[in-house]
C-alpha cells in the first residue's frame, strides 16, 4: 500500500525516475557492513564507537526501504524534474506511513552518495540512492505539526511595466 500510494506521485510522461528496495531483517547485517565501508570511505580513519554506531543504524527499523531515484535521458522532462518526482515519491511514502498508523523517517546523509552505497545497491550509472525510510510503530505519539508560515505561500505579482 505505501509503495503503491508513492508510485502516485506526479511524474511527467510516466517515466517513474525512482525504485525502491525493502531490506529485510535478515539481510541488515550485509547492510551494516555496507553502512561500515561507506563510514570508512568517508572517514579513513575512524574506529571503535563511531564505526559500532554507523553499523547499528542498519538495524533499528522493524521496516527499511531504500529510495533510489533514476534519471532518464529524455528531452521533455529535464533532470531535475526526474530528481523532483523521486522526492515527490519518498514525500508519499512517508505520508502513507503515517496514514496508516505508522512513524516512518526518510534518513540520508553523505553516505548514501558513496561508491561503498553505489556497490552495495548494485545502482545503475543513472541511478542514485536517495535515502532509506525507516518505518515501525511510533515510540510516542508527535503532536500537530506546526502552523505554515503565511509565507509560504503568495499571489505571483507581474512586474508594473508589463502588459496586463
Amino acid at each position: 500500500m505505501i509503495v503503491r500510494a508513492a508510485s502516485r506521485a506526479p511524474d511527467h510522461m510516466s517515466l517513474k525516475p525512482f525504485r525502491f528496495m525493502v531490506i529485510p531483517p535478515d539481510r541488515r547485517d550485509a547492510l551494516a557492513d555496507a553502512f561500515e565501508a561507506a563510514e570508512r570511505e568517508l572517514n579513513p580513519g575512524i574506529a571503535g564507537e563511531k564505526l559500532d554506531r554507523a553499523r547499528e543504524k542498519a538495524l533499528h527499523a522493524p521496516v527499511l526501504l531504500a529510495v533510489i531515484s533514476r534519471v532518464q535521458e529524455n528531452m521533455e522532462v529535464p533532470e531535475i524534474e526526474q530528481r523532483a518526482s523521486a522526492g515527490a515519491a519518498l514525500g508519499y511514502v512517508v505520508l502513507a506511513a503515517d496514514l496508516l498508523g505508522y512513524g516512518a523517517m526518510a534518513v540520508s546523509g553523505r553516505k548514501v552518495a558513496t561508491k561503498a552505497m553505489h556497490r552495495a545497491f548494485r545502482l545503475a550509472d543513472n541511478e542514485g540512492l536517495l535515502c532509506f525510510v525507516g518505518i515501525g510503530m511510533p515510540a510516542k505519539v508527535k503532536g500537530p505539526p506546526p502552523e505554515p508560515d503565511p509565507e509560504l505561500l503568495r499571489a505571483w505579482q507581474p512586474d508594473a511595466g508589463e502588459a496586463g
